[in-house]
């Protein structure tokens, strides 16, 4: 009886994970090019940048290119490289660019969030582009965003770019954020639900309406949390406005990180918030996720191992295929896969927030 219990609830969480993957393959989940709207909001571009020397130019080149940009907003936030330089370059070239300096970080913030929230603070435009310095639009992204955002009387739309991964390290551990996202969340019901629970957002590019930005003032109620995006989509479908979470087309590119330690570091810091917020949820989805196949190989129906199998399979390729990345990858990395996320939940849940860092900076836990 307890087996059979057991099997139940492992094959029941395999089929919906299948079925989650399926839905955000064939549904509406990916930004795709658009036409110009007639009449389009004022957009403010924003750029939180510390020692982002090599990866601004790129970024900053395409944006001169895009118009229907209001400005651009790069903030140097305590960089000691050549950023500040970079920015002053590119100013010569394009009015609309402006450099800020950034304010000391004040007791209580995580940078990221506070730069954020220095830069709405100096944006005049109706809608605010939040943009990693990573990132590579094509000079269309902006105005599709724009487009799904209006369209759909939307107040937040933000986008996963497809992911550019370089070096075997990349390849093994940045799937796991588009595997997590599109197995455990049908994409359609972060637009068509009011759920929080049901919410997703990646801090890459984000793009909300100027007035629910102040209203919520979001950056400085979430000044000390690490996944700032996700809580800010869930926080805003709390309030009652509409967000969409949608999957690049190619259109939105971005090379997350430089390799293996890079990315283990990077995805430590957001594992928690990406299953679901607490150790609990953390702990049980992972095992539902990564131990289904070994515990039905040791059930009295061991065939069934087979069918969770098969499943695994056409999860990994419907997202593989979503995303825009290698299926035949996607395929064979599997049990590297499902190690990777069990790294990630055991170094989040033994570390402190002081052992965690990015940019060189302490991160503290968030609640």
């Amino acid at each position: 009886m307890i087996w059979l219990v057991v099997v139940f609830i492992l094959l029941g969480f395999r089929v919906l994970s299948t079925v989650t993957a399926l839905v955000n393959l064939f549904g509406r989940t990916r930004l795709r090019a658009s036409l110009p709207l007639a009449t389009s909001p004022t957009v403010s571009v924003l750029i939180p940048a510390r020692n982002e020397e090599t990866t601004l130019p790129s970024l900053l080149k395409t944006l001169s290119q895009s118009a229907g940009i209001h400005e651009i907003l790069v903030l140097d936030d305590h960089s000691t490289d050549q950023t500040a330089a970079v920015v002053k370059q590119w100013q010569k070239t394009d009015p609309r660019i402006r450099l800020l300096n950034g304010k000391p970080l004040p007791a209580g913030w995580l940078g990221k969030n506070h730069a954020c929230y220095q830069l709405a603070a100096e944006a005049t435009g109706e809608l605010l582009l939040f943009v990693d310095a990573d990132v590579r639009p094509a000079p269309t992204a902006i105005h599709a965003t724009i487009q799904q955002l209006v369209s759909n009387n939307l107040d937040m739309v933000s986008v996963f770019p497809h992911q550019q991964m370089v070096t075997l390290g990349e390849k093994l551990t940045v799937p796991i954020m588009h595997h997590i996202l599109q197995s455990l969340l049908p994409l359609p019901l972060v637009r068509n639900t009011r759920e929080s629970s049901l919410a997703a957002a990646n801090g890459q590019w984000i793009v909300i309406r100027k007035q629910v930005y102040q209203q919520l003032k979001l950056h400085e109620t979430l000044r000390n949390q690490i996944a700032e995006d996700i809580a800010m989509a869930r926080l805003m479908k709390q309030s009652g406005f509409r967000v969409d979470c949608l999957v690049s087309d190619g259109l939105i590119s971005c090379r997350m990180y430089s390799g293996w330690n890079e990315a283990l570091n990077g995805f430590t810091k957001n594992i928690r918030q990406m299953l679901g917020g607490s150790v609990t949820s953390s702990v049980i989805l992972t095992i539902l996720m990564t131990t289904t196949f070994p515990l039905l190989l040791i059930s009295p129906w061991p065939w069934l191992a087979v069918a969770d199998g098969v499943a695994i399979l056409i999860t990994r390729m419907a997202i593989s295929m979503n995303s825009g990345a290698s299926v035949w990858m996607a395929i064979w990395t599997v049990p590297i896969l499902f190690f990777v996320q069990w790294m990630l939940v055991f170094r989040t849940l033994t570390r402190s927030g002081k052992e965690i860092t990015w940019k060189d900076r302490p991160l503290t836990t968030g609640s």
